[in-house]
């Protein structure tokens, strides 16, 4: 079963494709115009899931030293998308773009320096880039502040950094901030809040959110209970395998007296995590 409290606060990584490409400074050694179009291609290749391509366009761009295709090309290698996973490979590329004060790549050290439990370091490279304005540096620099890793525990910065990040439009911000009015963290219990930053989280498509959006509509929490709507907000994860949407379907399911789609997904959930 999903555990809300156990992920209150967490973050993602993100293929940073134009906002960090036209955004922060990079030292290439292409014209802006030639590399808008390298990166509209190599947008379209990712969206198409053509990573093979898409790798082929970050290869040609290091070869001119990009910036931001040396943080993609870390991004690959970290997740091993279409490449065999290399940590240190990718810590290589995030360092090389990074050296230039490419701010995405500085994000993704710190991230990496945060992972490794290498908190103080993590730390001094988010407070070098704060004044960037880059949201998940923010972000994480209220998770920090959250968990307190290496500073003083302060609910009252974490929620002040989750603001800030997510008027920038940051979706996990906007999701942590959900959180943090959901149980009552920092700020006064408010359900209709938190239904108001879940729903701003999942329309850029962020699962975790859509996971607790739903879990809203289902128990009325902040807004009208509405099993149907529950349903029809997870019901794409479910399809696609989510073990936490497909636990909760069910149980919207049989709330709804439908026994046939309650013993569906009934079916799929024992094959999953999320019913063992």
């Amino acid at each position: 079963m999903f555990d809300f409290k156990k992920i209150v606060f967490i973050f993602t990584v993100f293929i940073l494709v134009f906002s960090s490409a036209c955004n922060s400074k990079s030292t290439s050694g292409i014209s802006e115009a030639e590399k808008k179009e390298y990166v509209s291609k190599y947008q379209a290749e990712m969206d198409s899931e053509n990573y093979k391509d898409a790798f082929s366009i970050l290869e040609k761009l290091v070869e001119k030293n990009d910036d931001f295709a040396k943080n993609e090309m870390g991004f690959f290698y970290e997740k091993g998308i279409f490449v065999e996973k290399d940590i240190k490979k990718a810590i290589k590329f995030y360092a090389e773009a990074g050296n230039n004060n490419y701010v995405p790549a500085m994000y993704n050290i710190s991230r990496l320096k945060l992972e490794d439990g290498n908190s103080a370091e993590a730390l001094s490279i988010l407070k070098k880039i704060e004044s960037d304005n880059y949201a998940p540096a923010i972000n994480l620099l209220g998770i920090m502040y959250n968990n307190g890793d290496y500073v003083d525990k302060d609910l009252n910065k974490a929620f002040l950094y989750y603001k800030k990040a997510a008027d920038l439009g940051n979706p996990d911000a906007k999701f942590n901030l959900g959180q943090m009015y959901f149980y009552g963290e920092g700020v006064k219990q408010d359900y209709k809040k938190s239904f108001y930053w879940y729903d701003e989280s999942a329309k850029q498509n962020y699962d975790f959110a859509k996971i607790q959006l739903a879990t809203s509509y289902y128990k009325g929490y902040g807004v009208e209970k509405n099993v149907e709507k529950a349903i029809n907000v997870i019901s794409e994860m479910a399809k696609n395998g989510d073990p936490d949407a497909i636990y909760n379907i069910r149980l919207y399911y049989k709330s709804m007296g439908d026994n046939g789609e309650y013993e569906y997904w009934d079916v799929k959930c024992k094959g999953t995590i999320g019913c063992e």
